[in-house]
């Protein structure tokens, strides 16, 4: 079953009924939204095509929330904007004494010259490696742990891994990012997407992921 909802004056789906079971958990959607699916001759309350089916228990759990990896809450778009920011401040904290040592010097001493860029190379590596780490291995970056957030999979709620947290969700909107002109509509677009009732960016649907409370 196939649905479709109407949230702030847009139409987002199709979703199935699981999704929007676990919209409902996460405050996403109302059981008095409208929604439509195939045979309906126009739109109606949701709670009118789920039927019978319980609303999701008190606490923003759904009935399999005891089951791994179930009843996660969808994360806050601040707190999403907060994580990307702490991760621009750790990454300029990490490179800005190498750049500082090569910005400063201006060739007058090789030496130092050559000993800011090895500093420059260690900060953006190190950071390089441990960022890559932790979202194959925990579906975060440095930003995302300190505000409590993490990335799953929209499917099942698992962890995603280096494909889908590193490969599909970063490093092939980075690639559409710096295209001339088109990067720049991609990145206006990938950030209005969040204002979707599931809030998920281009790049969470090209990963097919989600970010949720950790």
């Amino acid at each position: 079953m196939q649905i479709l909802v109407a949230k702030d004056g847009k139409q987002t789906g199709p979703f199935s009924e699981s999704q929007i079971q676990e919209m409902l958990a996460s405050g996403a959607v109302m059981r008095s939204d409208l929604a439509w699916q195939q045979g309906l001759p126009g739109w109606v309350p949701l709670e009118s095509i789920l039927g019978s089916a319980p609303p999701p228990p008190p606490g923003g759990l759904t009935a399999s929330a005891t089951e791994p990896g179930r009843g996660l809450i969808l994360a806050e778009r601040g707190a999403r904007l907060g994580a990307v920011a702490l991760d621009c401040l750790i990454a300029l904290g990490c490179t800005a004494p190498g750049f500082l040592m090569i910005a400063i010097n201006d060739k007058q001493n090789d030496a130092v010259t050559v000993i800011g860029a090895i500093f420059l190379a260690i900060g953006f590596l190190g950071l390089l490696i441990t960022q890559i780490y932790l979202l194959s291995t925990r579906g975060q970056t440095l930003g995302k742990r300190i505000v409590g957030v993490r990335i799953v999979k929209f499917a099942d709620n698992s962890n995603p891994g280096f494909v889908g947290a590193c490969l599909l969700r970063l490093i092939v909107p980075s690639i559409i990012g710096g295209l001339p002109i088109v990067g720049s509509i991609f990145f206006i677009i990938d950030v209005c997407f969040i204002f979707q009732a599931d809030r998920r960016c281009v790049h969470d649907l090209i990963a097919g992921t989600k970010v949720v409370k950790a």
